[in-house]
């Protein structure tokens, strides 16, 4: 090694102060939360740091060496680790400015505290730790030792960031909070030389240097021996072409050649003149019938033959179209002005109904009803009505009512309106009970009707 480079490491050495590493310990961490103001969370294994949670941590700075001043301090760092992201983002670390909190009392209810000017570090990953320099905040807690209140990790007024550390109390990652300082002080006694270290590898090579100056020419050397012959060149271009010589005289005649291929067919002459007429020939043989001649105009009558046999009677021809209409004949006698319905012959039962509907002779009306009733004795009341449809009573007053164990023939000639009746319209007859059971020997209803 030069010594003049030797000699420099040596003042060097001896210019700088000595340094010594210590660290604080964690003596409290918990964190407080809008989510759960009153709850404290001293124990937790993480701590919540944004999102309405903040952080607060506190080291013990008694294990310094006595008489530490707070000049002494020549590095402080602050080590987190980051063991969940849930925002990636900034956080902001300050000392607490006044409030005395505890680990295990602290609620987001009772430390109101917004600390001191901020430091403002960016964390986007996690699994790492993050090392921020608080040289100045611990050289003032050494100084002021009242002042050491912790501090205060929030996420940042700008693009906060929600994430969690580990706690002294995080057993499963095990990596609280440290702080590690570095301080001024006397050198220790010289160690003893360390072993003589690998040898280390091979540099690279340097680049080439610059090319040196010619040098002067030598003496001519002698003549070598006549090399062998060399091979044969390639051959040059073609020369141009030379005049045309005079002509030769003309030699024998060849043999003929071959007959070439007919020609195509001319063009058809024109036609000649017709020849004389030949002589008839010998008649030819009868053609075929042709085709019969239509039918010629008819003949007049001849006169009339003597009359024939009689002939098998002819089918009989269709039917003629219908004679007019006749005249009317005379009204007939009136139809029946009654209608009759027979309900039951013993025993009749609870709804048993009968019904009736016209077919040529139409009524128009229902001017009143007959009914013939017999029940038997213990057979219960009952009463008999008339509906038209089936559901409305054509009687004006309540039907007619049957005494238990009677026999009762009641006229009902106060007619309703629905004793009117139209194209359609029928009417049933119907045993309808105001007792428990009806048992009637036999119950008729017979109406007169206006047509």
């Amino acid at each position: 090694m030069n010594r003049k480079l030797i000699r420099g490491i040596y003042i060097a050495a001896a210019i700088i102060a000595p340094l010594r590493a210590a660290d604080a310990p964690l003596s409290g961490d918990t964190y407080v939360t809008s989510a759960y103001p009153s709850m404290n969370f001293g124990p937790s294994a993480n701590l919540s740091v944004g999102g309405g949670s903040r952080t607060l941590i506190r080291f013990d700075l008694s294990t310094l060496p006595a008489g530490t001043l707070g000049s002494d301090i020549r590095k402080a760092t602050l080590s987190l680790w980051v063991n969940r992201v849930g925002v990636a983002g900034s956080i902001e670390i300050a000392p607490v400015n006044y409030s005395v909190w505890q680990e295990n009392a602290a609620t987001y209810n009772n430390f109101s505290d917004s600390g001191g000017a901020p430091i403002t570090v960016q964390v986007t990953d996690a699994g790492r730790w993050i090392l921020v320099d608080i040289t100045a905040i611990v050289q003032g807690w050494q100084t002021s030792p009242e002042t050491n209140n912790g501090l205060i990790i929030s996420g940042a007024a700008s693009s906060p960031a929600t994430i969690f550390l580990d706690s002294k109390e995080n057993t499963a990652t095990s990596h609280p909070a440290r702080l590690d300082i570095t301080l001024a002080g006397p050198a220790g006694p010289k160690g003893d030389p360390g072993p003589l270290g690998e040898p280390g590898p091979r540099g690279s090579d340097g680049a080439p240097g610059s090319a040196g100056a010619v040098g002067p020419a030598g003496p001519a050397g002698s003549i070598g021996p006549v090399g062998s012959t060399g091979p044969v060149g390639p051959a040059g271009p073609v020369g141009p072409v030379g005049p045309i010589g005079p002509a030769g005289s003309t030699g024998p005649v060849g043999p003929a050649g071959p007959i070439g291929p007919a020609g195509s067919t001319g063009p058809v002459g024109p036609a000649g003149s017709t020849g004389p007429v030949g002589p008839a020939g010998s008649t030819g043989p009868v053609g075929p019938i042709g085709p019969a001649g239509s039918t010629g105009p008819v003949g007049s009558t001849g006169p009339a033959g003597p009359a024939g046999p009689t002939g098998s009677s002819g089918a009989t021809g269709p039917a003629g179209a219908p004679g007019q209409a006749g005249v009317p004949g005379p009204a007939g006698t009136p139809g029946p002005s009654t209608l009759t319905f027979l309900l039951c012959a013993g025993p009749c039962a609870v709804n048993e109904t009968s019904n009736w509907k016209w077919s040529a002779a139409r009524p128009v009306a229902i001017t009143g009803c007959l009914i013939d009733a017999v029940t038997y004795p213990s057979g219960g009341a009952a009463s008999v009505d008339v509906l038209k449809g089936g559901a409305t009573s054509i009687f004006a007053s309540a039907p007619l009512v049957l005494a238990d164990g009677s026999s009762s023939r009641s006229t009902q000639s106060a007619m309703s309106s629905a004793a009117n009746l139209s194209p359609g319209d029928y009417l049933i007859a119907k045993v309808l009970t105001t007792g428990s059971t009806v048992a009637g020997q036999f119950v008729n209803v017979v109406c007169t009707a206006a047509y």
